[in-house]
């Protein structure tokens, strides 16, 4: 959990809303930031296997179009 009294203390002290939310909410949320985007890469990866396996040889829709530009 994250305190509110974190936020009230960088207002007193003279910060503003974008220098409080970098120096004191953004560190905070840094590290569910980062599993958030591993956890998302992950589900991604699983994807691209699965259209190797199926797509095969064939060329699939991004690469054919990237040719007809």
């Amino acid at each position: 959990r994250f305190g509110h009294s974190l936020i009230e203390a960088s207002m007193d002290l003279g910060a503003n809303g974008i220098q409080t939310f970098r120096y004191v909410v953004l560190p905070h949320l840094a590290t569910a930031l980062l599993a958030g985007g591993m956890l998302a890469f992950a589900l991604s990866f699983d994807e691209v296997i699965v259209t190797t396996f199926t797509a095969g040889q064939q060329m699939t829709l991004p690469p054919s179009f990237g040719q007809s530009r």
